[in-house]
């Protein structure tokens, strides 16, 4: 079960690092804990576990696309 404070993490990098969250946070987990802020450090790790688990998934049952907008062309 994820904390608050996990889902607020997750939620926070992959709003701002969307694929690169998982190493965002894990970057965050490492700064964390050279800083002595295991409580964050634990969060952060957290958070990095629960970003795998779902772009794994992501990548499993996402269809790729031969256009970023599907059939839709730009006017030009």
């Amino acid at each position: 079960m994820l904390t608050s404070d996990t889902w607020a993490a997750l939620v926070e990098a992959e709003d701002g690092y969307g694929e690169g969250a998982e190493a965002h946070a894990l970057a965050m987990a490492a700064a964390a804990r050279s800083q002595g802020d295991e409580k964050q450090a634990h969060i952060w790790a957290a958070a990095a576990d629960e970003l795998h688990i779902l772009h794994n998934i992501n990548k499993q049952w996402a269809k790729p696309r031969d256009r970023p907008f599907g059939a839709h062309r730009p006017a030009a």
